[in-house]
């Protein structure tokens, strides 16, 4: 595959470990200026260090815990004041939680760290994004999405939880979402896409997979992060996909996705609560 040289501007969330790890060190090493996006200082400062001394290019640490929008609104302060544009946006921060837990802000871990915190990040980075077009949002989901329901009833998952059903509920919010911001930004040169980027070989999978028996044979179907960085990578910067947007890739090929992730009146909906969650205009 070609290799296309790389002059923008990204931010890569969840940039310390697994496939956010490998798009930094990717477009980095392609000649990027990489915003690495972190929950803690130390690493995400030393992720910084090592990938810029490994590639030449400039790697920026920001500080982030997506669990705390509060953070979400000062790392969008922080990369407003230090640059002048933004060509792409990766969305790949995610956790698995097996035990409910909930964010600093009162909602259900999975949902505030895998939805909630991107979608408040890229409405606070719109007016930039645009004023920067051509310009490009990647947002990483999962094939899981096509299990998952919004449960709008119970969206916070108190009344009952399972740990698979939330995370499948975040992850079919990250195609919704994608879809929707397709359509906000068509016209101004900002594309938005999503993708499945495979099985791959990370902690959060890890996680997810729980069984020992199910993490065997993960063993046998999985992808190492830096294959599954070259699907995100290319999305996020190769000129082929340039100007693609509302799509959905499994790895590299562009499939539909699941049929209630397309209802756009689910997506509507589901901005509307995700702007009111987070304080901000629909």
């Amino acid at each position: 595959m070609r290799e296309h040289t790389v002059q923008q501007v990204t931010i890569v969330t969840g940039a310390t470990a697994g496939i956010g790890r490998a798009v930094a060190t990717e477009l980095a090493r392609r000649g990027a200026t990489v915003w690495a996006i972190g929950r803690d200082a130390t690493p995400t400062r030393d992720t910084a260090r090592e990938l810029s001394a490994a590639t030449g290019s400039r790697v920026i640490p920001g500080i982030a815990d997506f669990a705390r929008l509060d953070d979400v609104r000062g790392l969008a302060a922080e990369i407003l004041d230090r640059g002048d544009r933004i060509d792409a946006v990766v969305h790949n921060a995610g956790i698995v939680s097996r035990e409910r837990r909930v964010s600093a802000d009162g909602f259900e871990l999975q949902l505030a760290v895998n939805h909630l915190a991107p979608f408040l990040l890229t409405y606070l980075l719109r007016e930039r994004l645009a004023a920067s077009a051509p310009a490009r949002v990647v947002t990483v989901s999962s094939i899981g999405h096509a299990k998952g329901a919004i449960n709008f009833d119970d969206l916070q998952s108190e009344r009952a939880y399972d740990y698979r059903r939330a995370y499948y509920q975040s992850k079919l919010a990250n195609v919704l979402f994608a879809l929707a911001l397709a359509r906000r930004f068509a016209g101004t040169g900002v594309t938005s896409t999503t993708l499945h980027p495979g099985i791959v070989r990370t902690q959060l999978s890890h996680e997810y997979m729980g069984n020992p028996v199910f993490r065997f044979f993960e063993s046998f179907i999985s992808i190492s992060p830096e294959r599954a960085a070259t699907h995100v990578v290319r999305l996020a910067a190769d000129p082929d996909v340039a100007g693609e947007t509302g799509t959905y890739y499994r790895g590299r090929q562009r499939v539909a996705p699941a049929a209630h992730a397309r209802d756009e009146a689910l997506q509507e909906r589901l901005w509307r609560v995700s702007a009111q969650l987070t304080g901000v205009t629909a």
